[in-house]
């Protein structure tokens, strides 16, 4: 009887012990504060490999490279911080799951399908700042609700929002 339990015990510990040691930050991100799920190059996001349904982009990214979030089912909210200036080609597509994203004031260019195919996202409101809606942006989209703000906007291209069946208001200025 007495082993049994002694035999529980050591499993236990092994067990926790195990799990700490494969769960663990690596040193480098305690120490610096990096979350080990955003892979940088320089203030660029390249890729994020974590599976949060909502996640904040870190303070001092300033783009969020192309694919940087692509394909990621369990994504459901975004907040890009202030000073992102760049959302590169494809950044959300296929982010089945993603209905809410804010766009910050500073945003002055979003690639071709950023956030193609992200089937729930509800509603956009876009920056002054972005001059152009590249093709393919919002393909896709079949959740989408409306799309405001956007004063800058001169160019509109081509299929921005094929698929946006629930497409109801649209409001930007001429």
């Amino acid at each position: 009887m007495k082993r049994k339990k002694l035999g529980k015990f050591w499993t236990a510990v092994l067990t926790v012990f195990a799990a700490a040691v494969f769960f663990a930050v690596p040193a480098w991100a305690a120490e610096t504060g990096a979350d080990p799920a955003f892979e940088m190059d320089g203030s660029t996001l390249v890729k994020y490999s974590g599976s949060a349904t909502h996640v904040q982009i870190p303070d001092g990214v300033t783009a969020i490279g192309d694919r940087a979030f692509a394909g990621n089912t369990t994504l459901s909210a975004v907040s890009i911080p202030e000073g992102v200036t760049e959302i590169g080609q494809e950044s959300f597509y296929r982010c089945a799951n993603l209905r809410i994203l804010n766009l910050p004031e500073s945003t002055v260019s979003v690639g071709s399908r950023a956030f193609a195919g992200c089937g729930r996202l509800l509603d956009i409101n876009l920056p002054e700042s972005i001059a152009e809606i590249p093709d393919g942006a919002f393909s896709g989209c079949s959740g989408l609700r409306s799309v405001s703000g956007g004063e800058g906007v001169r160019r509109i291209g081509t299929e921005a929002f094929w698929g946006c069946s629930s497409l109801s208001g649209f409001s930007i200025p001429a």
